[in-house]
């Protein structure tokens, strides 16, 4: 699916000139997605997590741009053809010599998914080594970690896209697939929400990586104020996502609102919330929803009795980010609120 997404030029500074940039990626939810490219998606949800962060570096250089979305194994050549950028992708020094590296925008920890039926000695797999001879799944165009390059040999299997592979491990024409966690987790409840039984994940056999925004080294070379701004910014970013990333997107002004996780003590399986702080009747929000704090409880504001117990049970007013209730304003528990 090939996808154009433009982002409008820019709040903030005007540090570089305004023209467009043309930024090619692929599709890699939740991480970055195009508009509407999987079910129950509405506007708020173009481009996924990473791709806000680089939106709002582009925003705060005061540049305008164009994301295109194309297949992995075209992303570079077309980053490259165009003068553009491309992301995200981890250092390699074949991909060095045509590109600059930005300041790292997101980690990846990749884990091995693998089938337990159909290749249940996966699981006590504790080495790189002892996946010798597994029939693994390689998506075509992705550079793996280090980690994992001596798996990719002449035989492997090569799929066209992460969903295909792991449609290939669930039916049992592979074993196994390295991906992404967050990717891996995305796909499994978005497509293949009954076929648990069918796919495990071996934490033992793991990659952590940082990727990057890629820049065409044309383009560095004609306006290389577009790499300083974007290091800047992307610095900045990774200090202060917490509380900034989702507040320079909405605009919001005030320092208290915070983005958080939903996920209280492990004898809570769900979180609750009321329409009203004094509401008896809720709803319930399952664990690790994101939610954006709009008014702190006092406990959290001024000094309380720390021996009150009670105070956990008093509520912050959130604004729900995902999951079924997204958009939704409710009043929940304190002992439900984590960073």
């Amino acid at each position: 699916m090939f996808v154009d997404i433009s982002l409008a030029a820019a709040v903030g500074t005007t540090e570089t000139r305004g023209d467009n940039l043309n930024i090619i990626t692929g599709e890699w939810s939740p991480h970055v997605s195009a508009f509407n490219s999987w079910p129950g998606a509405t506007r708020n949800d173009a481009y996924g997590i990473g791709t806000e962060i680089l939106a709002i570096a582009l925003r705060q250089c005061g540049l305008a741009a164009e994301f295109r979305f194309r297949p992995w194994k075209k992303v570079l050549d077309a980053a490259d053809a165009q003068a553009g950028l491309a992301f995200p992708f981890r250092y390699s020094q074949k991909r060095a010599e045509r590109f600059e590296f930005s300041e790292p925008l997101m980690v990846s920890l990749e884990y091995l998914f693998f089938n337990p039926i159909k290749a249940p000695e996966l699981a006590h797999a504790r080495k790189i080594e002892a996946l010798t001879g597994a029939r693994l799944v390689f998506v075509s165009g992705y550079e793996y970690a280090p980690t994992f390059a001596a798996l990719r040999g002449a035989e492997v299997m090569e799929a066209n896209d992460e969903m295909e592979a792991f449609q290939w491990v669930i039916s049992g024409k592979a074993d196994g697939v390295i991906a992404d966690w967050r990717v891996g987790n995305f796909l499994l409840k978005t497509f293949f929400p009954d076929k648990g039984r069918l796919i495990e994940v071996n934490r033992r056999i793991s990659a952590e990586t940082t990727l990057s925004v890629l820049l065409s080294k044309r383009l560095v070379g004609d306006r290389g104020d577009v790499l300083v701004c974007l290091n800047e910014k992307l610095a900045y970013l990774k200090d202060n996502a917490a509380q900034k990333r989702l507040a320079v997107q909405l605009q919001l002004d005030d320092e208290l609102e915070f983005d958080v996780i939903l996920d209280g003590p492990s004898d809570f399986p769900v979180a609750v919330g009321t329409e009203t702080a004094n509401g008896k009747e809720g709803f319930l929000i399952p664990r690790g929803s994101r939610a954006l704090v709009l008014s702190w409880d006092d406990a959290f504001t001024r000094k309380q009795d720390v021996g009150d117990r009670h105070l956990m049970y008093e509520k912050t007013a959130v604004k729900l980010l995902d999951g079924p209730l997204r958009g939704r304003v409710l009043w929940v528990p304190n002992l439900f609120l984590r960073y």
